[in-house]
């Protein structure tokens, strides 16, 4: 089995922007390996610390390599908890079950918990010019009422928001016209460079489950083919990360 990589990303909550601060990697071997995004220079680590970031207690050195032969304890307490009597019911909802790994659980649920302000996602998935990802849509409940279905995965589409103050790179996503949220902010740059290339890409598929809380309410999925153009220093980044 090839490295599986997932992106650590914090949020400022006075701001609400999200930076890439780490990267967890299980290896062939089943290591595992955590280090500190020293890359990225767009939302990064670097950015993350000059807006109120500070390291993780487990991992307090910004240039050293973490490795473990399990799970970092720092992020298994963030899996959910076996006893719970809900615990099959809650793997069934991210749409895993008993016999995933703790880093396809991890994956599935982003290890997010209330009492802070930590999310894995995936980095994009590149082989040559062909690229896929998948996200969770954000702002979903300040544009959709708790009603709300979708259905026809023709419906989905994009468009960039150039006159956004948050994120000049916003990138909305609408269902049948209407905007039901955002592309997260980790993934807007490269959509945008996407769009703006006139570059090949679908929609492959989407989940809608009513039931989940707003901000794993939609998953998507993208795939598509890259233009021939210089790379983005955000894509170069991303390349580095799987």
């Amino acid at each position: 089995m090839q490295n599986r990589t997932l992106c650590l990303l914090w949020q400022n909550q006075q701001s609400r922007q999200w930076y890439h601060v780490a990267n967890l990697t299980l290896e062939e071997n089943d290591d595992y390996r955590f280090a500190y995004e020293s890359q990225n220079k767009k939302r990064g680590l670097k950015d993350a610390l000059e807006n109120g970031y500070h390291l993780h207690p487990s991992f307090p050195s910004a240039v050293k390599t973490y490795t473990s032969d399990k799970l970092f304890s720092a992020f298994s307490r963030r899996l959910p908890n076996k006893a719970r009597p809900d615990y099959v019911e809650l793997l069934k909802a991210n749409n895993l079950s008993v016999k995933n790994d703790e880093f396809e659980v991890l994956t599935m649920t982003g290890g997010k918990l209330i009492s802070d302000n930590y999310e894995f996602v995936k980095p994009v998935d590149f082989d040559g010019k062909d690229f896929s990802f998948d996200f969770y849509v954000r702002g979903w409940q300040h544009y959709n009422e708790d009603k709300r279905q979708l259905k026809d995965l023709s419906e989905i589409s994009f468009e960039t928001e150039e006159d956004n103050g948050q994120d000049p790179d916003a990138i909305i996503v609408k269902y049948a016209g209407e905007t039901i949220g955002y592309v997260p902010a980790f993934y807007s740059d490269f959509m945008k460079t996407v769009i703006e290339s006139n570059s090949r890409f679908e929609v492959v598929s989407f989940d809608f489950n009513s039931q989940a809380s707003s901000h794993r309410k939609v998953n998507i999925l993208v795939k598509g083919q890259k233009a021939n153009i210089q790379k983005t220093e955000r894509e170069t980044n991303l390349l580095l990360t799987v």
